[in-house]
């Protein structure tokens, strides 16, 4: 009778319904742009990696007055970015952390390209800017110069000899100017400024990159109360699944269909080769299809008991037969698999292309994401050291 009265107590269902309604007023966001120079036709796209505990309203909306609304549910700092689409443009900007409350945004098209801008209402997107990019200024020098000499030998005709020069340029990026990217975010991340940030650049990073020594440091700087959090977790489970690919693994064994269409599981650990280059590509990737010509000429310079290549394909069911044509039109005479939309790949090698790993004869990775230029100078010492 006492537990009925409670229950039923005005005052309590008040205070109940008041705290349901003042936690779902913590967690609202509202996110408001103020836009100079768009035309009337231009979309603004809020681009973001879905998690459980963000839900967006709408992601795509029209530009009125110039300006932009977007409202949701947010319960921790989320990344994001903007893309501007029209009929003449597709720009977007780079990262920003969204928090909660009500925020606003000003962007002017002419400043608008891979730019992070200051949100007013957003403390952690104020940490970003303030405590995370000037650490990247040495970073973003040698980027754009390297990245202005790579556009200088992409717009020359294509050939053996300029494809060698690009992974050359490649090589330089990942062994010298990539890392330092990377001992940024190690040294944001001992400062303790904002843990949600560390989680959510590592995420990407782990992605584009990766499996990495660095990244599993820099995870195990980070407090288990963040760690516990959606993306926490999925940056966790991230780093153990690339974990799998890292040099000195064993390559797992991978379930692919052939060109045929059959099933079949492929195990690494007994070849009949003393190296393989596993090598991932789709049919829409670019640089994967400039490097079979060269990747041809290194697979003829050897024999198949000293060298092979295997070629596994990311693509969707409808791009296989496109990916099937470009086999053909290259001459492509070393085995090609596929695992369709790259539901086990994408897991243990990210998301970044072209990528490979050079494995020995008994499965063990030895290499990664090795240029051909680089894989041919390894392949030949290696043979000159054999006699």
């Amino acid at each position: 009778m006492k537990l009925k009265k409670i229950i039923h107590s005005p005052i309590l269902i008040f205070c109940l319904l008041f705290s349901i309604e003042l936690t779902a007023q913590e967690n609202n966001f509202k996110l408001t742009g103020t836009l100079n120079g768009f035309p009337n036709d231009t979309k603004v796209i809020f681009t973001y990696p879905n998690l459980d505990d963000f839900v967006l309203d709408t992601n795509v909306l029209n530009i009125h007055n110039n300006t932009f609304h977007f409202t949701g549910l947010i319960k921790t700092p989320q990344l994001f970015q903007l893309e501007f689409s029209n009929s003449e443009f597709d720009v977007i900007t780079n990262y920003m952390f969204l928090d909660t409350g009500e925020q606003k945004i000003s962007i002017d098209k002419k400043n608008l390209k891979f730019n992070s801008y200051f949100i007013n209402g957003s403390a952690v997107n104020q940490h970003y800017l303030n405590d995370f990019l000037p650490l990247l200024k040495e970073y973003d020098s040698l980027h754009y110069n390297w990245e202005k000499q790579m556009q200088k030998l992409y717009d020359q005709n294509e050939g053996l000899t300029l494809e060698k020069k690009r992974g050359i340029l490649r090589t330089e990026y990942i062994n010298n100017i990539r890392p330092l990217k990377d001992s940024a975010l190690l040294h944001f991340t001992l400062k303790e400024t904002d843990p949600f940030i560390s989680l959510w650049l590592l995420n990407e990073y782990i992605k584009a990159n990766g499996y990495s020594e660095i990244y599993k440091t820099i995870l195990n700087l980070i407090p288990d109360k963040y760690l516990q959090s959606n993306i926490g977790k999925l940056v966790k489970e991230n780093c153990k699944d690339l974990s799998k690919t890292a040099i000195g693994e064993t390559l797992p064994t991978l379930k692919l269909i052939d060109m045929n269409h059959q099933p079949l599981k492929i195990s690494y650990t007994k070849n009949s080769s003393k190296y393989i280059l596993i090598d991932f590509w789709f049919a829409h990737c670019g640089a994967c299809i400039r490097q079979f010509p060269f990747l041809k000429d290194i697979y003829q310079q050897f024999s198949r008991k000293y060298f092979t290549i295997y070629s596994i394909s990311i693509d969707n069911e409808k791009n296989i037969p496109l990916a099937k044509q470009i086999v053909s039109n290259q001459k492509i005479k070393w085995p090609i698999f596929f695992d369709v939309n790259g539901l086990n790949i994408l897991k243990i090698i990210g998301n970044t292309f072209p990528s490979n790993v050079l494995i020995n004869s008994s499965g063990k990775i030895i290499a990664k994401n090795i240029e051909p230029v680089m894989l041919l100078d390894f392949l030949k010492r290696k043979k000159t050291e054999d006699l």
